[in-house]
């Protein structure tokens, strides 16, 4: 079998079909997300999702340029503050979507059918935070890094007000 034109060594499968290393990469990867996707939302199954992501993210940013600009890698220090965020994520929050920026961080973002936007994005002592909420109705600030809590209330304000109650937003099980 070939995938992306490339003859990689195959493996062989349970079943004794033949795997080549990248369709056996996708067939771990997709176990692991309906494992993560069939987990009670009460224990955070959707959470896992995003720490996969997160350090998919950081393993493919890795290296300085990975934008094909002069980005900066993202660290483990910048991954690790963004597991921590992941993991006190109130059950209500809608899914963000996890995007690297270039000064090296892990930013989270919103975006509702609605045209708003909420990015949050933690760096070393600090969370930076901008939201477009409507004409003329912009919020934006830093606010203390506090691992104990990292989620600011001006933050989790504007997740319950504007992005709660959006369909396209809501996290499902």
């Amino acid at each position: 079998m070939k995938l992306s034109g490339k003859s990689k060594t195959s493996l062989p499968s349970p079943s004794g079909e033949v795997l080549t290393p990248e369709l056996d990469e996708y067939l771990v990867r997709r176990r692991s997300a309906i494992s993560h996707a069939r987990e009670p939302m009460s224990l955070g199954g959707w959470k896992y999702a995003l720490f996969d992501e997160a350090r998919e993210i950081a393993e493919e940013c890795s290296e300085s340029g990975w934008d094909g600009y002069e980005s900066a890698p993202i660290s483990e220090e910048a991954l690790r503050r963004s597991l921590i965020l992941i993991d006190a994520l109130p059950d209500f929050s809608p899914l963000p979507e996890l995007v690297p920026a270039p000064e090296g961080e892990i930013a989270f973002e919103w975006n509702s059918d609605n045209e708003r936007t909420l990015s949050v994005t933690p760096k070393t002592d600090k969370v930076v935070y901008a939201a477009f909420l409507g004409v003329n109705h912009t919020k934006c600030g830093k606010v203390p890094f506090d691992e104990s809590w990292p989620w600011h209330e001006d933050i989790l304000t504007i997740l319950s007000r504007y992005f709660q109650d959006d369909e396209s937003l809501l996290l499902s099980a």
